[in-house]
């Protein structure tokens, strides 16, 4: 079975009625949800390095790992505008939106 035969992709989708919360919050919920992604990666790693696999496997493995824990997003404004990027590039550009009506979190 090769790797792509194994990759899950997973949706979740939760219609919110109504939040008001300002920038720096979101900013806050995304940063511990990095934390928490970050944190299940290096689990992850953990397994690999104790595990019987070869260090070819695991020379390739965990590095890519480590980049798939990078959350990435999207931030859609009133506009239709979308911003996509890591958090940091999305909360840090100068045409980060005034009110964001949509959100979309994913990792690779």
């Amino acid at each position: 079975m090769s790797n792509n035969d194994r990759l899950i992709k997973n949706r979740l989708n939760a219609e919110i009625a109504s939040i008001s919360i300002d920038k720096e919050e979101l900013r806050n919920i995304l940063d511990r949800l990095q934390v928490s992604a970050n944190s299940a990666c290096e689990n992850e790693v953990r397994k690999i390095e104790c595990s019987d696999a070869s260090d070819e496997y695991k020379n390739a493995a965990i590095p890519n790992l480590r980049t798939c824990a990078t959350l990435k997003i999207t931030v859609r404004g009133k506009g239709r505008e979308d911003f996509f990027g890591t958090i940091e590039e999305v909360f840090n550009s100068p045409s980060f939106p005034e009110h964001v009506t949509e959100m979309f979190v994913n990792s690779e």
